[in-house]
């Protein structure tokens, strides 16, 4: 994603799904939840992204993600968990092609 940053092709972009189900570990620490807010509050700054899914069934990612979201809430950008891309790209409102683009 920091590749984008920058480009003038990320002022169109909206959304951003997350797809974590199919991550072999979880290795996050607690302060990394801010760490990540930090940046993410940082780039808005050049980035308009309102709306943030991400997809895991993992318990402690789906924790986190929750604290994720409420420190991402102050700044505007609503960010949900599902169980499945499908969930999530309905959600956000885009196709596969545009949702599955890997960065």
């Amino acid at each position: 994603m920091a590749a984008a940053y920058g480009d003038a092709r990320i002022e169109t972009v909206r959304t951003m799904l997350v797809d974590m189900s199919e991550c072999p570990s979880y290795e996050l620490e607690p302060s990394d939840t801010h760490v990540s807010y930090a940046y993410q509050r940082s780039a808005a700054s050049y980035t308009k992204i309102t709306r943030s899914a991400m997809v895991t069934t993992n318990e402690r990612q789906i924790r986190d993600v929750r604290k994720y979201a409420e420190l991402m809430a102050s700044q505007g950008r609503e960010v949900r968990v599902f169980e499945t891309a499908e969930a999530a790209r309905e959600w956000l409102g885009v196709d596969r092609g545009v949702a599955d683009k890997k960065i």
